[in-house]
């Protein structure tokens, strides 16, 4: 019976070393899963892949001694919570710091775990560290916490904690030289750009009378200068640390988490290229990138800072105003966008300068907007103000449309001018012949009607002509102008005005000839004359 006990012992101690961790990180998962569930969904699988580095500043000068019952089950019991792959620096220092030592750091394990157990029980009284229990010099021990930073993979989060209570008895609580100050920054900055890391003083025998002889010229100059996640936390009993180190456990999951989801939302980048037509037209192209965490983009909002609000109806000093496009406000889903986002409009018609700045407001909509927040992660939201100069044509016609109607209209107007000129200019300069039908002869020839200017011309009156009965008859040759509207060219109208011939009236046009007979008596027993008009001859 004893050795089946003790063979179960022998089984299960390993397994209750590693229980606490176990447990732990159960209970952080089911902080994350609970409260974060959309993101737990899309990151669960990368929780347990994402490692941190653990760095522990401790006290250890003569002050702090009476605080070992406090520090020591405090950290032994967070210690035994880290999973395995994590990696730990125990920094203790006073007089001067010490760094990389056997047993206070290394890759968590359970080897590890129990070295560092050991390490902390004697944290206070290790022969080997009594040359440091003097004073505190706070400096090196910042100048060592940056010596361990530079190891750590820039992939990984950093927790930085700080054990002290702020009391320097050798130095006469004076505070750190600038040159000090200056370099701890400029390493911790340089160290710490672009890490996900979290800076915590935790500081023993916390007096609210008593703020501590560099902390606050440490906030001030250093911690709140830097982009990190940096918190003071006064401990006056060891349940206090023990309850902050165990709200923590849970809290560096929810940092997994945030460190995740930061890198996923720092990958989105959207461009917004806006653009504007000479007829007013104003749209964008729009270029961003999908991941894990967006899917979709959406305009929420479109306007032109000085031309009133998106509804058109204010307007700015220029006269200037803005039409949404609400087409351009729909949830797109393509990566490349090129979307016509409204119109500027103008209290006059023509051309106007037009010189302002475009606002573009895009959401990346989502279903767990509210875990973000709570994570306290701003989605990267551009909205760009871009400037925009140029020659706006307003018209409700497009320019191009405008440009070829008014052509139209010039070659319209010339048109007509030309018209009048015709009609006005035009006159009768062909030839007309009058002969004698019965004779056979010709009996007169016009020579004047060249150049004739004369609205009307009567003939014969002007025509050499033999017989004694020529006069009997008239025929009348009238110019009639054209429509000038319908770019008309003249006539001219040919009409019988006097003699016994039958009556006829038609319209002579340029390059053509008319004939008819034309009777000089009373009868048809009279004489007949045959008259022909050739508008084709000029002389």
């Amino acid at each position: 019976m004893k050795k089946i006990l003790l063979l179960i012992g022998i089984i299960a101690l390993p397994l209750l070393g590693s229980a606490p961790s176990s447990f732990a990180q159960d209970d952080a998962m089911a902080l994350v899963r609970n409260n974060y569930p959309s993101l737990y969904k899309i990151f669960k699988d990368d929780l347990s892949n994402i490692h941190a580095n653990y760095v522990f500043a401790v006290d250890v000068s003569g002050s702090m001694k009476s605080n070992a019952p406090v520090v020591q089950p405090a950290l032994k019991s967070f210690f035994s919570s880290l999973p395995d792959g994590d990696h730990v620096d125990i920094i203790p220092f006073g007089t001067f710091a010490k760094v990389s030592q056997p047993g206070y750091m290394g890759e968590i394990n359970d080897g590890l775990k129990a070295q560092l157990n050991q390490t902390i029980d004697n944290l206070y009284t290790n022969p080997a560290d009594a040359d440091i229990r003097g004073y505190t010099d706070i400096p090196d021990a910042m100048d060592k916490i940056n010596q361990c930073l530079t190891r750590y993979s820039k992939d990984d989060i950093n927790f930085i904690f700080i054990l002290t209570d702020f009391r320097n008895e050798d130095t006469q609580e004076r505070q750190i030289a600038k040159d000090d100050v200056n370099r701890i920054f400029a390493d911790l900055e340089a160290n710490t750009l672009g890490v996900p890391t979290k800076i915590v003083t935790l500081q023993l025998n916390y007096n609210p009378a008593w703020p501590g002889f560099c902390r606050p010229q440490m906030e001030r100059e250093i911690f709140s200068k830097l982009d990190v996640d940096y918190r003071t936390i006064p401990v006056s009993t060891p349940e206090a640390l023990r309850s902050w180190f165990d709200a923590l456990k849970k809290e560096m999951m929810v940092d997994r988490l945030h460190t995740l989801v930061s890198q996923e939302n720092k990958a989105v980048e959207v461009a917004v290229k806006p653009r504007i037509t000479v007829d007013g037209k104003v749209g964008a192209e729009i270029k961003w990138n999908q991941n894990r965490l967006y899917k979709e983009i959406k305009i929420n909002d479109i306007n032109v800072v000085n031309a009133g609000d998106s509804t058109g109806v204010a307007e700015n000093t220029t006269g200037f105003r803005f039409i949404t496009d609400k087409k351009a406000t729909d949830t797109q889903e393509e990566t490349e966008i090129d979307l016509e986002l409204g119109k500027l409009k103008h209290k006059s018609w023509g051309f106007h300068r037009f010189k302002d700045e475009l606002l573009v407001d895009i959401d990346l909509p989502t279903s767990f907007d509210t875990e973000l927040a709570q994570l306290k992660i701003e989605k990267p939201l551009p909205s760009p103000t871009v400037p925009m100069k140029k020659w706006v044509w307003t018209f409700f016609l497009p320019l191009w449309l405008t440009c070829l109607l008014a052509l139209m209209l010039i070659i319209y107007i010339i048109g007509v001018i030309k018209s009048i000129g015709r009609n006005g200019a035009e006159c009768f300069t062909g030839e007309v012949k009058i002969k004698d039908s019965l004779k056979g002869i010709n009996i007169g020839k016009s020579t004047f009607l060249k150049s004739q200017r004369k609205s009307t011309v009567l003939i014969p009156d002007d025509v050499k002509v033999q017989g004694p009965t020529i006069n009997d008859w008239k025929i009348e040759v009238a110019k009639v102008k054209g429509n000038i509207f319908l770019w008309g060219k003249p006539k001219f109208r040919v009409r019988l005005v006097k003699g016994a011939s039958k009556s006829f009236t038609t319209t002579l046009h340029k390059q053509a000839t008319w004939s008819d007979s034309v009777k000089c008596g009373p009868n048809t027993k009279s004489q007949t004359h045959m008259v022909t008009i050739d508008y084709r001859k000029s002389k």
